[in-house]
This record gives structure tokens, C-alpha cells and sequence, in this order.
């Protein structure tokens, strides 16, 4: 994926949790001065605005899937299953200030409802407790209100500058 320097930021800023994963990856390819230095302020982009972008974001494709399944009797799995593993990493961030890219102790299950082999109310029963779990974690995070514009934006300009130089 390749985003723009300052659309990398903004969608940042807004806790979008693709590229929030891409920030917090754990296997970078290649990390360059510029690249460094936005690892170096990942945490700046973290706040209670996450539990919005997140959590508002699941819940409005779970009722999007319910009603393709009560229109066409069939669900995406492989959708619901990201799904899920977006509640558990941004319970995860919200509780640790980290992005969980590797959901490793969940895999299986997501493994099952991915495959299908979870029924769809196990599915959303699971999505239920998560949810309650992404409550908790929202009611008692240490995490900002905001994330930290400033911080952002010193990056962005010192990334503009040292492509100037290049």
C-alpha cells in the first residue's frame, strides 16, 4: 500500500485502522531517516478517537452483514472475521497504547469464523462479547481525547524538508 505523505497523516490522525496497522507493523521492509521518525511518534497518533473509528466501524458492517444475510441467506466470513480482529486489536490499543498487528492468540478462532466453521451466531455472539471487552477497555484507557496534531505535523514538515534535500 502506498498513501501520500500528509493522507498517511490525516488518515492517521483520524485512527483509520488500516493505516494505523501499517504504522505499528512489525516487519517493516525497509526503514528510512524519515520513515524512522514517524515510527519514533507512531504513539502521537493514538486516542480515545479510536474507540469511534473502530467501534462504530464494526458495528455498522456487522448490521450491513446481517442484512445481506437475511436478503441473500449468506454471509462474507472472511469479513465478519476481520471484523472481530478489528475490536480485539483496538481493545488491545487502547489498553497498551499499541496497535496489535498479530492477533496470534485469537487465530484460531478468527481461523474458524473466517473458514466458516463458526456458525454465524457464534460469530456474533463473539462480537458481542468483544465489544463488551472494547467498552471496558475504552472506560479505562490512559489514551488522549485527541491524538497529537502538532507532533504530526512537525513530522510532515520535516519529511517535506528532507525530500527537498533528496
Amino acid at each position: 500500500m502506498y498513501w501520500e505523505a500528509r493522507k498517511f497523516v490525516r488518515l492517521a490522525l483520524k485512527a483509520n485502522p488500516n493505516v494505523l496497522e501499517v504504522l505499528f507493523s512489525p516487519m517493516p521492509v525497509q526503514v528510512t531517516p524519515v520513515a524512522q521518525a514517524l515510527l519514533d511518534i507512531r504513539g502521537a497518533f493514538l486516542s480515545r478517537l479510536m474507540y469511534v473509528t473502530y467501534g462504530e466501524y464494526v458495528r455498522a458492517q456487522f448490521r450491513r452483514l446481517q442484512a445481506d444475510r437475511e436478503r441473500h441467506g449468506e454471509v462474507r466470513p472472511k469479513h465478519a472475521m476481520h471484523l472481530l480482529r478489528l475490536l480485539i486489536s483496538g481493545a488491545h490499543a487502547l489498553r497498551t497504547g499499541e496497535v496489535m498487528v498479530d492477533v496470534g492468540p485469537h487465530r484460531e478462532g478468527l481461523l474458524a469464523v473466517k473458514s466458516g466453521h463458526l456458525t454465524w451466531e457464534a460469530a456474533g455472539a463473539w462480537r458481542e462479547e468483544l465489544h463488551r471487552d472494547f467498552e471496558r477497555a475504552f472506560a479505562e484507557t490512559d489514551l488522549p481525547e485527541r491524538p497529537d496534531h502538532d507532533a504530526a505535523q512537525d513530522w510532515l514538515i520535516g519529511a517535506r524538508r528532507a525530500a527537498l534535500d533528496w
